[in-house]
């Protein structure tokens, strides 16, 4: 759970303040802990899904396994700026993180594609119209899908429901690494695509009542790439600012010699 790693973080801080006097850190800290979402534990009765009964978005959010993310070699500049679905307005990224320890962002491609917060995925995964989905193996005409004619081994999340303008999925695995950690503010999702579905089910119709209203189920035209998500870090502005001056600085006293020689007779 979110709450339980921060609680384990700040434990020392939290014993010191409580133990000389309730001041103004300690309700911050407090304040900061209980601001964020506790992830759902796994379900007592959390079982791999086989029939329609199991394919419920907490079951499978339960069952399904974390996966690390890896360290992208890739910058995210604190003035880069993305937009903000609430403010409905562009906001540095710097900005957008310092304002509440829940948000995130995501890049791709070197752009800022999603500015989102931890709480609205969390309660978007285990919601109505969960963007959980399966790869099928295989398009079908059938309603509802079959089964045998899909992975149901890794569960993805669609990633435009959380607020981008691109399709695309990751896997449900690194998306809750994502929300257990505390620590990862900035997601990279990493091209090219790790693997491509013909086509995809949606979780809600898998389900004892199966809902096809805005949902695919395995037909033609649902086809989507899945893409590895990768933890970036914040680029330090002075180093990067100090090598592009050295650059510039040797470009142009080789731009000098150049035209020397150009116009020399």
């Amino acid at each position: 759970m979110i709450r339980s790693t921060y609680l384990e973080r700040y434990k020392s801080d939290l014993q010191q303040v409580f133990q000389s006097t309730h001041n103004d850190r300690y309700q911050q800290l407090l304040t900061e802990v209980n601001a964020l979402p506790a992830i759902a534990p796994v379900p007592a009765n959390a079982v791999l899904p086989t029939s329609p009964g199991d394919f419920n978005p907490l079951n499978i959010f339960g069952v399904t396994s974390l996966i690390p993310l890896e360290d992208s070699s890739n910058r995210a500049n604190p003035n880069d700026e993305g937009y903000d679905l609430i403010t409905l307005e562009n906001v540095k990224v710097s900005d957008y993180l310092n304002d509440d320890p829940n948000n995130v962002v995501f890049y791709m491609n070197g752009q800022v594609l999603i500015l989102t917060n931890k709480e609205h995925i969390h309660n978007r995964i285990l919601g109505a119209g969960s963007p959980i989905k399966y790869k099928c193996k295989k398009v079908s005409t059938t309603l509802v899908p079959q089964l045998e004619n899909l992975d149901t081994s890794k569960p993805c999340v669609s990633l435009n429901s959380f607020g981008g303008t691109s399709g695309g999925l990751a896997l449900l695995g690194a998306m809750k690494s994502v929300l257990a950690d505390p620590s990862i503010r900035i997601i990279e999702i990493a091209t090219p695509e790790i693997d491509n579905a013909v086509s995809t089910a949606s979780v809600q119709m898998l389900g004892p009542d199966p809902n096809a209203v805005a949902a695919s189920h395995c037909q033609e035209g649902q086809g989507d790439k899945i893409y590895a998500l990768k933890k970036m870090e914040m680029e330090t502005s002075g180093g990067n600012k100090r090598r592009f001056k050295r650059r510039s600085k040797r470009r142009s006293k080789r731009r000098g010699k150049r035209t020397k020689k150009r116009y020399r007779h």
